[in-house]
């Protein structure tokens, strides 16, 4: 389902115009956090938490109780102003699972900021679609299992 721009997202900047700073963004996710009615940050996370996405409940099955390879990964984990839907905290890795609302050219802006931020942090990102997790969950355990292997041991 493709999902209009976030209303409460400010557009981005028109032509001429520079670009918004990782402060300004750390900023904005935080008004807009007391906007939404969130008090705190852990208020938010344990919101996602109650109400993950069905992809994202289909790979947690996999991926709690260090069922895979002994690796232990935390979801709704917040890193800065962001909230990670998973992590993997030896490696810092970020698991992100993208439903058809990323392919929005104002959300593809908002990830790619996003991504900038957790980089400079020193996390590293692997992202996987909602298809691939139902359709091949196989393929993204085993794509992930490398991507940890080859930043971690």
């Amino acid at each position: 389902m493709r999902v209009a721009s976030n209303p409460l997202r400010t557009p981005g900047p028109l032509k001429g115009e520079a670009r918004r700073t990782h402060e300004q963004i750390i900023q904005e996710e935080q008004f807009y956090t007391k906007i939404l009615g969130w008090r705190t940050m852990k208020q938010r996370r344990w919101e996602l938490r109650n109400s993950m996405t069905d992809a994202e409940k289909t790979l947690w099955e996999f991926l709690r109780r260090k069922r895979l390879n002994g690796l232990r990964f935390r979801r709704q984990h917040g890193i800065g102003p962001y909230v990670a839907d998973f992590y993997h905290a030896e490696s810092m890795t970020v698991i992100e699972i993208d439903g058809s609302v990323h392919s929005d050219p104002d959300v593809a802006d908002a990830d790619e900021w996003r991504e900038g931020y957790l980089r400079e942090q020193g996390y590293q990102i692997i992202r996987f679609t909602n298809r691939e997790v139902f359709e091949n969950t196989d393929l993204v355990l085993e794509t992930l299992l490398e991507f940890i292997k080859k930043t971690f041991i």
